[in-house]
């Protein structure tokens, strides 16, 4: 190999180089629609009593599964969107603040 090819290689890898990060350069500023605003949120935690008639000792699991329902309907209704629940009595939700 001459060393004339070897300049003119690394001249084309330095050229293919900076064409290859204009491009990619130019894609991502054609992606970004400016600064994006922050949502702002609205928290929520719903906790269930612990009520035996609820799914307890005494209750069955068809009466917990009838109060936990009836909770996530209700917050639904008002726009609240369920985040995490823990042990089947709280229940953590959000909403946008932006209505």
């Amino acid at each position: 190999m001459k060393l004339s090819n070897v300049s003119l290689d690394l001249k084309s890898l330095v050229l293919g180089a900076v064409i290859g990060g204009v491009v990619m350069l130019s894609i991502g500023a054609g992606t970004t629609t400016g600064s994006p605003s922050a949502v702002k949120w609205d928290y929520k935690v719903a906790v269930l009593p612990p009520n035996p008639a609820l799914g307890g000792a005494n209750g069955g699991p068809d009466a917990k599964r009838e109060s936990q329902q009836t909770l996530l309907n209700e917050c639904g209704k008002d726009g609240w969107e369920l985040v995490s629940q823990a042990e089947g009595r709280a229940f953590y939700f959000k909403r946008s603040s932006i209505k």
